[in-house]
């Protein structure tokens, strides 16, 4: 399996525990990790050069790609993450040659970089998107789609409430205590987009299965 996290270090360490549940639960597993490199950035490469090697659990650092010049701040993670897919290619093109690395079996891609779901498909396997967060966020962000999609509720105006009833929660939670995107009329827009775009449609649409970080994981599958 191939695992590519979001590469921030927070995203990293969550992807790796959840690669270490999985090859205890089946000693079969080979896992190799793909980070990727941020510009200007050593936090993730002098984590993962920290760690012990396996032979169940290869870590691999990607050559750090140069971003276009033209590159926005808006735009810098995806043009970063498309700048990575010929450095993923090679490096699963290099794994794949050998028998001795198995076969290749599925694509677990973090929910910030679901673009590499389009290698997953050159190589005709599987992929699945691995959500970093828990299950009550995943619940959050879901109940916000459907306040803005179906019911057309700015979820700006929720500065209005005290409590908000959210379906993932057991209790009613505090308007205050509500990630800034949810409130702030200037992230509420990309706020929405990632929960569309990430969550919806390219999780149900192009991964097809999800994995959640919580003790057990389960999957979304659509027919």
């Amino acid at each position: 399996m191939v695992f590519i996290p979001f590469p921030i270090l927070s995203h990293l360490v969550s992807t790796l525990e959840f690669a270490k549940l999985l090859i205890n639960r089946d000693n079969r597993l080979r896992v190799t990790v793909l980070v990727i490199e941020f510009p200007n950035t050593t936090e993730t490469d002098v984590f993962t050069k920290s760690l012990p090697i396996t032979d169940s659990l290869q870590v691999i650092n990607l050559l750090e790609c140069p971003l276009p010049s033209n590159t926005n701040q808006g735009s810098t993670m995806n043009a970063l993450l498309e700048a990575n897919k010929p450095n993923v290619k090679q490096d699963i093109f290099n794994l794949t040659a050998g028998q001795e690395n198995g076969v290749l079996a599925a694509f677990v891609v973090d929910m910030f970089c679901t673009t590499m779901i389009d290698v997953a498909k050159e190589f005709s396997v599987p992929a699945f998107v691995f959500f970093t967060s828990g299950i009550a966020s995943l619940g959050l962000i879901l109940h916000l789609h459907t306040l803005h999609e179906r019911d057309n509720i700015d979820s700006t105006q929720l500065r209005q409430q005290n409590e908000l009833a959210i379906p993932s929660f057991a209790n009613l939670v505090p308007i205050i205590s509500l990630p800034g995107f949810v409130i702030n009329k200037k992230q509420v827009v990309a706020g929405i987009r990632h929960s569309k775009a990430y969550i919806l449609v390219c999780l149900l649409l192009r991964g097809r299965s999800m994995l959640n970080n919580r003790v057990m994981f389960f999957n979304w599958c659509v027919s």
